[in-house]
């Protein structure tokens, strides 16, 4: 079964981001959008009263999207947009596995409402979540929008792209493009950006985890950039996964314990992808299992010039490329 989609997988994500991750390293991104979305903000040109739309494409457990509203949040007024009851920033996170977006909505659903006893405000902030891929989250953003009262789907054709039609932000976070691992996923994903991204001020920005950049790659602005990537993982495929078992305590059962058996790593050397095998277990307190699931996904290595040629086929292009410390973010807009 695909990791993503098992009830047991999205039970224990977390869990086990927080065990192999240093928070600080992990929350690194969020100032990385913030400072994006100041970017854009400085070169408004919606209507009065028009809401920001961001949208996440892959959004998990919703670590982001909270994250994000946490900041937004605190910083906005609803004064000027309280004649057309809209909000100051939409945000929707898409999600394609079920497991994870019942996930991300049940700790939405507590961390909203620990906001509400704090601050006086959270109506500046819209939050949706809805299950949609990489491939085809266009349609769910479409029809979020659609049924708003500024939204032009359907109504003013000819003004396409002035009104709320389009996500001025899309983010795809925490290296979550590996996993569309096939050429033509990668052109879907690129196709929906092109159409969804509002013009001229819209950016998308992907991260893609740096051991995971294709050696070599030549970072035009920044040398330095590509020094980081040497040795990474197109080189080490035939390499098996040093890890041991990982036993982590689950915080929502009493004693419980989550184990996250080594992987098998599988290369197609043709495609550039690794598929990842591994069983995760739920004991309980005497240690036996209670629970297992035989898992798997696939991450594919990122060629920077395949994807700038595919970037520029799909109508877009790359602005910059942001190093950071276990990642790095390519920033992109229509031409």
């Amino acid at each position: 079964m695909s990791a993503y989609h098992s009830p047991l997988w999205a039970q224990f994500y977390d869990n086990w981001v927080d065990r192999i991750f240093d928070p600080t390293v992990t929350s690194e991104d969020v100032g990385v959008y913030l400072d994006q979305l100041s970017q854009v903000n400085a070169m408004n040109d919606c209507r009065p009263g028009q809401p920001f739309v961001i949208v996440e494409v892959g959004s998990g457990s919703g670590r982001l999207v909270r994250q994000l509203f946490k900041h937004l949040g605190k910083r906005s007024t609803i004064s000027e947009f309280s004649k057309s009851k809209e909000p100051e920033y939409i945000l929707i996170g898409t999600e394609p596995s079920a497991p994870m977006l019942e996930k991300a909505r049940v700790l939405w659903h507590g961390f909203e409402a620990g906001w509400h006893e704090e601050y006086h405000h959270p109506e500046s902030v819209d939050v949706i979540w809805g299950q949609a891929s990489a491939g085809n989250f266009g349609d769910y953003i479409k029809k979020v929008l659609s049924d708003r009262p500024n939204s032009d789907y359907g109504d003013r054709p000819e003004q396409e792209g002035s009104g709320l039609t389009k996500a001025d932000l899309i983010i795809f976070a925490a290296g979550g493009v590996s996993h569309v691992a096939r050429g033509e996923e990668i052109r879907q994903f690129l196709s929906e950006v092109s159409e969804y991204l509002r013009p001229t001020r819209g950016r998308a920005i992907i991260s893609v985890l740096n051991e995971f950049f294709s050696p070599g790659d030549h970072f035009d602005s920044n040398p330095a950039l590509a020094s980081r990537f040497i040795g990474s993982a197109e080189q080490q495929r035939i390499k098996l996964s040093p890890e041991t078992a990982q036993r982590i305590a689950d915080p929502s059962t009493d004693g419980k314990f989550f184990v996250k058996h080594p992987t098998l790593e599988q290369w197609d050397a043709e495609f550039k992808v690794r598929t990842d095998k591994f069983r995760v277990t739920l004991e309980n307190t005497d240690g036996a299992d209670v629970d297992s699931a035989e898992l798997e996904w696939q991450l594919k290595v990122v060629n920077l010039s395949e994807w700038k040629e595919l970037i520029k086929q799909a109508g877009l292009r790359i602005l910059e490329v942001i190093p950071g410390d276990i990642q790095s973010w390519l920033v992109i807009n229509k031409l």
